[in-house]
This record gives structure tokens, C-alpha cells and sequence, in this order.
């Protein structure tokens, strides 16, 4: 990944009306842009069930973080390819009008890169966006939240579940 600049004229951003969340994967990057294509329809994908679960949640037991909100959710790049984390993150906060973002490192184990290098990534492009004046509204809802999840694949049970999906389908089609 190259150097994080700031740019020297920042975008302009007017308030968000109501609480609003972005959701960012971030992946490592290819040279392969048919990976880099799979994280966004990965994205789009996760949004629309986000959209499709909120329309059909009745009960307090279907509440989830997202339920109630706004939610888009967007993909970025480690390195290699665009957009970078510092591009994505700048356009979820001047086009999407977002409260708070989640930034979740779409890596199966959490080795060096979703525990140091997308940290510190994330890290620097706070500082810039700080520096260019993004981070902060002139709302109540004070300034932009930036967190950052642990790597999809420390989720366990999930990716178990997912790992028999994989060997019951291979099974099924004799490959």
C-alpha cells in the first residue's frame, strides 16, 4: 500500500439527517480483478439481505445492530487495488452521510494483515480524515465513529457451518 496524503482541498459534507451505518469489508486486494469484483458483489449481497431481514423483522427477537438504521455497506482494498481503505472510508463519510462505520477485515485467520496492517491502515486514514476536517458534524450526533471488528474467520461456529456446507455440496455432486 502506498502512502496515506491528505488531500489539499476536502470534499464538502453537510450533516446526515438521522443516525446512519456503514458496514466496510476489507479484503487484502488483487492483481486478479475478478477478486476484487467478488468483495463488492459480497457487499452489495450483504446489504440487500440487511435491507430484506429489517423489512421482515416484527419481534424484539429479531432486533439486530443494524435494525432501525440506515445501513450501507461498501468494500475496500488492504492494497493492490482500489478503492483503498482511506478512499472508501472518505466516500462512506461524504456520500453516504454516515454516523458511524464498522470496518470488518474480511480475512479467514487473524494473522498479520487483519490484526496489524488493516488496523494501521484504518489508523491513518482516521488521522487524515481528522486532518481534513471529515470526521466531525455539526449535529448531534458529534463526530464520525470508526471502529473495526475482529477478522470474519475468528467467528468459528460460522465458518464450521460454512466448511460443512462446502464438504455436504461436494459430497452431493461426487466432485
Amino acid at each position: 500500500a502506498g502512502p496515506i496524503t491528505a488531500t489539499s482541498s476536502p470534499p464538502t459534507q453537510s450533516p446526515p439527517t438521522n443516525k446512519k451505518l456503514a458496514i466496510l469489508l476489507i479484503d487484502h486486494g488483487s492483481k486478479r480483478e475478478a477478486s476484487n469484483q467478488h468483495l463488492q458483489f459480497i457487499a452489495e449481497t450483504y446489504q440487500a439481505s440487511i435491507i430484506q431481514r429489517d423489512a421482515i423483522a416484527n419481534t424484539e427477537d429479531e432486533v439486530s445492530a443494524t435494525s432501525g438504521r440506515e445501513t450501507v455497506v461498501r468494500a475496500a482494498h488492504m492494497e493492490i487495488a482500489e478503492p483503498s481503505i482511506l478512499t472508501s472510508l472518505r466516500d462512506i463519510i461524504t456520500n453516504d452521510k454516515v454516523t458511524e462505520i464498522v470496518c470488518v477485515p474480511y480475512f479467514l485467520s487473524p494473522g498479520k494483515h487483519s490484526t496489524v496492517d488493516v488496523p494501521n491502515l484504518i489508523a491513518e486514514a482516521k488521522q487524515v480524515l481528522g486532518e481534513e476536517g471529515l470526521l466531525q458534524h455539526d449535529d448531534e450526533y458529534g463526530p464520525i465513529n470508526i471502529l473495526s471488528s475482529q477478522a470474519l474467520g475468528t467467528q468459528l461456529e460460522f465458518m464450521l457451518g460454512g466448511v460443512d456446507e462446502l464438504v455436504d455440496l461436494t459430497l452431493k455432486d461426487g466432485n
